[in-house]
């Protein structure tokens, strides 16, 4: 189909709705001219039309709005557009609203009643005052004794010496001592006897010195004091024709 005959088809519809509802507008005012008595029938209507059928096209002639068939209606006046008329001919098809009743105001609640006031407590009885004790007698403290000092010991500490020999040839030797302190010990001295000694060339943690056939010696340096338990080994080299094998040593000590 051609936009032309749609175009064409579409008008047609249109002035179809149209003269639909200027024709339905139309019948609608009549029935409401009649019903609110603006406008009055001449006694050769039909009681069909008197009663707001009105069959056919309405339309105007002059101040004269007639049917389809010629049937004149003559406008008395137009006071539809005020509000008393609009309210009479709107009456039939408004629905009545209710006011609405005005509640009933809150009825005040009444004040609280105050609470009675507590009642003081009675102040506390003071205890009675505490009898004071008798004071406790002092009992007779006897002077005390001095205890008796101790007493010194005549005994020297003990110190353990051992004779380790390192060498020997035809013009001398050399020998090391150990010692073990089994107390505190400050000083302590070693002597021996030993025959073809003539003297000391060197001496390591001792001073020594030779008297006759006679060696003694007397700890030196760091080695001289040494506490229980302590050990330091110490030594020399003497010029002699021949070594002690074993001699009997002599150890003091304080």
């Amino acid at each position: 189909m051609s936009p032309g005959v749609r175009m064409a088809g579409w008008r047609e519809r249109w002035r179809s709705t149209r003269r639909a509802v200027v024709r339905g507008t139309a019948i609608a005012l009549a029935a409401m001219l009649l019903a609110s008595g603006a406008v009055t029938a001449p006694a050769a209507v039909p009681a069909a039309s008197a009663a707001g059928s009105l069959p056919g096209w309405l339309s105007t002639r002059g101040s004269t709005i007639v049917t389809a068939t010629g049937t004149p209606y003559t406008i008395k006046a137009v006071a539809w557009f005020g509000q008393a008329a609009k309210l009479a001919t709107l009456r039939p098809i408004l629905t009545p609203v209710t006011t609405p009743k005005p509640t009933s105001s809150p009825k005040p609640t009444s004040s609280p009643k105050p609470t009675s006031s507590p009642k003081p407590t009675s102040s506390p009885k003071p205890t009675s005052s505490p009898r004071a004790t008798s004071s406790p007698k002092p009992t007779s403290s006897s002077s005390p004794r001095p205890t008796p000092s101790p007493t010194k010991s005549s005994a020297p500490q003990a110190v353990r010496v051992e004779w380790i020999p390192q060498s020997a040839w035809g013009q001398g030797y050399v020998v090391e001592l150990s010692l073990t302190a089994t107390g505190s010990v400050t000083a302590w001295t070693v002597s021996f006897d030993a025959p073809g000694t003539t003297a000391v060339t060197n001496a390591w943690g001792m001073a020594c010195a030779t008297s006759g056939t006679r060696v003694t010696c007397t700890g030196a340096g760091y080695r001289a004091a040494l506490s229980p338990g302590q050990s330091v080994r110490v030594g020399l080299q003497a010029a002699a024709t021949r070594a002690p094998s074993s001699p009997k040593l002599t150890v003091t000590a304080s």
